[in-house]
């Protein structure tokens, strides 16, 4: 509102007295009146930008009241102005991030942005923007976006980066899997006088994981009690396992991180059948829903597909279950808004991981029945792990466990919240609701913001009819399709240089760009066309991911730095070399010839989780007669 405007609906003896000049007197009239917008314009006249302020707040004008405190230069009005608008409409909260952006006011900005759904991309820019690195670095990884953290941090200086910054950088290096720089900061930090708890949280596991096990035990006994750590020694060991802590979320019962002694690497163990070291569920139904799930768990595992997360043992009568340890990051956390419409190349891609699991385990009789996002993690090369099959089967036991209330209403099938058993079609119901979740940021029934191809894809899969959906197998085609015949790897998007491949393409070369790491490869001349097109139809999760093709011309996601090339020969008896051939044995023949006749051990690499893929960088540049002086292959 402006001068004009007041003084056309004020009553005239109060006009009258403006005119003559007495702007506070009659602001202060229409204040004790309760007109506090009226009073916040005169105000705002004679300069007296705090009284206009605090007249805005009462009044509600929120960008008002934010535009007059900065005018003020009064933090502590600034700091209540955007603590209304944060509290008030999203719409309220856009125009005041555009003001604040307009105005400079990095640090102001970082604070309206700390709303629950606030964008952490958008906070960690303004952090910052305002010099705060280190708050900027603790935005992202509260919102479990690791590695663009980390990318906060750097460049990192042993001798003169901050040490809260070497501190988190550690810890960040050990949640992305590099356990060797992880130690490498750790031991720095310490050395510089960091809490000494950094010798537990990451020393000590990133020593485990790179087989020094004495040298952890030694870095745990450096963590004084007071620190808010356990010491080492009096760690329980369960047999072969050093018990550690507790994990979080346990399935039912309790769950205990520890670290395998002999395998030198981290899990959990899953207690189903007691609770705070007693037991809480020891009838004889109890004992037989475990029972149900463990035999269930480990019937999927023996498939030893890489999209489930890996049960190491499990023991029925005891109601015990080990499972490799996993991220903490969870494919919930990708469910916030705006979504990843923009990227749905890398949400088909997830979602063809998972398909592709779960197509398997169907065709072998098995249902999931809980496909929560909150119980799915990621391995260390950031792919989505199912969490262990038969998990609906504890819901009888404690319901809640299971997933967090809103992924229960909105995520279950109709037919099994109406009492009914969990069968393909409902996990394929399940899986619906998740892409249209990742897609739109939010658990919903609406659909209609979905892209075409999605939302009929969606539409299909969460019918209520289950006979009307589709079937894992129709579900996998479809994405397959919509995937234009590209793929993608969930990798971190850090520029990692690849091992033994082309040059990085500069991004005039690419098209479409892509935020990935990538290498550009031209195919052989003896490769055929058909041979290239079926190459780049398969979505099999074993292969290098292909993210764009233009002729013989192929962009192909670089391999993570954890990655490595097998260039002596294998153990072609392990699980992962098993797991690997049965899944080659599953691609068309002349396919199966074409990738046989130009494979050689350099041709496979070997991802942080030990799965085996095939290296596409390398065979696409190579014809069938060069990989004759490689050691042999298994046929």
């Amino acid at each position: 509102m402006k001068l004009a405007e007041l003084l056309a609906i004020l009553d005239p003896a109060l006009a009258q007295r403006i005119a003559q000049g007495a702007y506070e007197e009659v602001a202060a009239v229409l204040a004790d009146r309760g007109e506090h917008l009226h009073a916040a314009v005169l105000w705002e006249t004679t300069w007296d930008f705090e009284g206009a302020c605090a007249a805005y707040l009462r009044a509600n004008a929120l960008l008002d009241a934010l535009r007059c405190a900065l005018s003020s230069g009064n933090a502590t009005l600034a700091d209540d102005a955007i603590a209304a608008i944060t509290a008030g409409p999203v719409a309220t909260r856009r125009e005041a991030e555009s003001l604040l952006r307009q105005r400079g006011q990095s640090g102001l900005l970082a604070s309206l942005l700390s709303a629950p759904d606030a964008d952490p991309a958008a906070r960690s820019e303004a952090l910052a923007g305002a010099g705060d690195l280190l708050g900027a670095a603790k935005s992202l990884t509260d919102a479990g976006r690791y590695d663009e953290a980390l990318h906060r941090l750097r460049p990192l200086d042993h001798e003169r980066s901050p040490l809260a910054h070497l501190e988190l950088a550690a810890s960040l290096h050990w949640k992305l899997g590099d356990a060797e720089r992880a130690a490498r900061l750790a031991q720095e930090a310490l050395r510089r006088g960091a809490s000494k708890s950094l010798n537990s949280h990451v020393l000590a596991p990133s020593l485990v994981a790179l087989g020094h096990g004495l040298a952890a035990d030694i870095a745990r006994r450096r963590d004084p009690q007071d620190d808010g750590a356990t010491p080492a020694t009096s760690a329980p060991q369960r047999g072969r396992y050093l018990v550690q802590g507790v994990a979080p979320h346990p399935f039912v019962g309790r769950a205990l991180l520890a670290v395998d002694t002999i395998e030198h690497r981290e899990v959990e163990i899953h207690d189903l059948l007691s609770e705070n070291g007693q037991t809480i569920h020891d009838s004889a139904e109890a004992v037989e829903v475990v029972r149900g799930f463990i035999e269930t768990a480990l019937a999927a595992s023996e498939l030893r597909h890489p999209a489930f997360r890996p049960v190491l043992w499990g023991d029925a009568s005891a109601g015990m279950l080990i499972l490799e340890r996993g991220s903490t990051t969870t494919l919930r956390s990708l469910i916030r808004p705006p979504g990843l419409l923009q990227d749905l190349l890398r949400v088909k891609s997830m979602m063809l991981f998972m398909v592709r699991g779960l197509a398997a385990a169907h065709d072998r009789g098995l249902v999931h029945g809980a496909l929560f996002p909150s119980l799915i993690v990621f391995d260390p090369a950031e792919r989505p792990l199912l969490s262990p099959f038969g998990l609906h089967r504890l819901s009888g036991i404690v319901a809640t466990r299971t997933g967090s209330l809103d992924e229960l209403l909105s995520l279950t099938a109709p037919e099994v919240k109406a009492g009914g058993t969990p069968t393909p079609a409902s996990d394929v119901f399940s899986l619906g609701r998740i892409l249209a979740a990742l897609c739109l940021g939010h658990i919903a029934e609406e659909m209609s913001a979905l892209p075409d191809e999605i939302g009929a894809l969606v539409t299909g899969m969460t019918l209520e009819d289950p006979a009307a959906r589709p079937s894992t197998r129709q579900v996998l085609a479809q994405l397959a399709s919509a995937s234009n015949s590209t793929r993608r790897v969930i990798v971190s998007p850090r520029p990692t240089p690849s091992l033994g491949v082309p040059a990085m393409a500069t991004p005039s070369e690419v098209s479409p760009p892509s935020p990935l790491p990538h290498v550009v490869a031209f195919a052989h001349e003896s490769w055929s066309d058909d041979e290239l097109e079926m190459l780049c139809s398969e979505n099999h999760g074993f292969m290098q991911p292909i993210l764009d093709r233009q002729a013989r011309r192929f962009i192909i996601a670089a391999w993570p730095e954890q990655c490595a090339h097998i260039h002596a020969t294998p153990d072609l008896d392990g699980a992962a070399a098993r797991t690997f051939f049965e899944a080659l044995e599953q691609l068309p023949d002349p396919l199966i010839f074409a990738l046989r006749t130009r494979m050689a051990h350099p041709s496979i690499v070997q991802t942080p989780a030990g799965d085996w893929m095939l290296a596409l960088d390398k065979l696409l540049c190579r014809g069938p007669e060069e990989p004759r002086k490689a050691a042999k292959v298994r046929s």
